[in-house]
């Protein structure tokens, strides 16, 4: 259908489609928020809770997912099937068991906080194709890599601003005395400086 939006409705619809094709029992699960999500059943009867609208960046770039059925399957359980789908390969893994290689350089540098974050940003392209994301989930996979490769308390802001109907995304570093801001750039799919504002000085 066009256009080609993807929203939890028509995502988990699409799934339960799959699911009925094939038999298996399943059910749609609308929260208090109205986000959709589904539990199908496996030949045991369990239920099994999967949520692929908040999966879909971990999908799109090849991690390991953190809404299916995680508290219901095993972690092996779950890597055996993705071999058996061919979604990774038992040699090449996901592409978020090789972030620990960043995190442990940058623990162990000497780098200001402005540069870690620069890093960061800058490095993502070299765990996954990019351009396999959704603005939003590229958006989303950013913070997610971004919270496990630095410190937390470093701090650092993720978030997004409507203009002209169209979302723009930033992430916003406060190092000392200012502000450092980033602008998502939907042809390069990189963060890039937005502004610098410089905070009066509260040490004066």
């Amino acid at each position: 259908m066009k256009p080609n939006i993807i929203i939890c409705t028509t995502l988990i619809k699409q799934y339960k489609k799959l699911l009925d094709m094939a038999n298996i029992k399943n059910n749609i699960n609308i929260d208090d928020y109205g986000h959709y999500s589904l539990i199908f059943y496996n030949e045991k009867g369990e239920s099994i809770k999967t949520d692929l609208t908040r999966d879909l960046k971990n999908i799109q770039f090849k991690c390991s997912t953190s809404h299916f059925g995680k508290h219901q399957l095993s972690d092996k359980y779950l890597r055996n099937m993705d071999i058996l789908l061919g979604y990774i390969t038992k040699e090449r893994g996901y592409s978020n068991e090789f972030w620990y290689i960043l995190k442990n350089r940058l623990e162990n540098s000497n780098l200001n906080d402005r540069c870690k974050l620069e890093l960061t940003l800058k490095s993502l392209k070299e765990f996954g194709d990019l351009s396999k994301l959704g603005q939003t989930e590229l958006f989303n996979m950013y913070e997610k890599f971004v919270g496990y490769c630095i410190d937390e308390k470093i701090s650092i802001h993720f978030y997004s601003i409507i203009r002209n109907n169209i979302e723009q995304y930033f992430v916003k570093l406060n190092e000392k005395n200012r502000e450092i801001i980033y602008k998502l750039n939907g042809s390069s799919l990189e963060f890039e400086i937005n502004e610098e504002i410089l905070k009066d000085d509260i040490t004066k």
